[in-house]
């Protein structure tokens, strides 16, 4: 994906309905559910809460291990780049 094009659109109005998160964010977004999901379970230690902390961690080391980044919205196709093998 043309990711440099693709921001620099969304960034000037061209693509109004599409967000493009970049791996730094979609980590802290990440990284704010396991927070949660920790304080959550520090205050009830239920096995709901150990489960929901459990996956919200392996969630966030997946993100980091992947680099993923998360786009929102519509991505036109020409902003996709074919790789040939």
């Amino acid at each position: 994906m043309d990711v440099k094009r693709l921001q620099q659109d969304i960034d000037s109005g061209a693509l109004p309905d599409t967000k493009f998160l970049t791996n730094q964010q979609v980590t802290a977004e990440l990284q704010s559910k396991v927070d949660a999901a920790r304080a959550r379970y520090t205050r009830n230690p239920s096995e709901n809460n150990s489960d929901s902390l459990i996956n919200a961690e392996r969630d966030l080391g997946n993100a980091k291990r992947d680099g993923e980044c998360l786009v929102m919205g519509c991505v036109p196709a020409d902003y996709i780049k074919r790789v040939e093998k």
